[in-house]
This record gives structure tokens, C-alpha cells and sequence, in this order.
């Protein structure tokens, strides 16, 4: 799994864990609908910190929260 792939699953474990749509995360964060599915959907290439930081603060977690998950212990690739 590369590093996008494992931020895309680590939202959809966040969302599912909080039962939290898509649309309903996009608008707590104040991110596009659509961004969130290009991330979610693996059409997003890249990932800024700052965008990660969005989803953070509508989940109410920090960064190391996020970053806390086994999806990215073995995670390869360039971030």
C-alpha cells in the first residue's frame, strides 16, 4: 500500500468508526465534496499536510492520532 492509499483508508476507518458520511465530513471541514472523494477514490495523487489537518480537525484528532495507524508502520514510498 503506498502512502495515498493508506491515508484513504485511514479516513474511511475514521469515517465508518465515527458513522460519518463522506458529505458529512467534507462540510464539518469545510473541504469540497469532491476533493474528499478524489482522496478517497485514489484519484488524488497528492495529499498536502494541511488538508490532512482539515480532516484531523473535523474528526476532532491531531496528526499523530492519524498517523497513529498500523496502515502507515509499513507503509513505502516518498511522502
Amino acid at each position: 500500500m503506498n502512502p495515498m492509499q493508506a491515508v484513504s483508508h485511514r479516513i474511511q476507518e475514521l469515517l465508518m468508526d465515527r458513522g460519518l458520511s463522506v458529505n458529512a465530513l467534507a462540510g464539518i471541514c469545510g473541504i469540497c465534496q469532491s476533493s474528499l472523494h478524489s482522496i478517497l477514490k485514489g484519484y488524488q495523487e497528492n495529499i498536502s499536510i494541511s488538508m490532512v489537518q482539515k480532516i484531523c480537525d473535523g474528526l476532532e484528532i491531531n496528526l499523530t492520532e492519524f498517523f497513529s495507524s498500523e496502515l502507515f508502520r509499513d507503509t513505502p514510498g516518498e511522502w
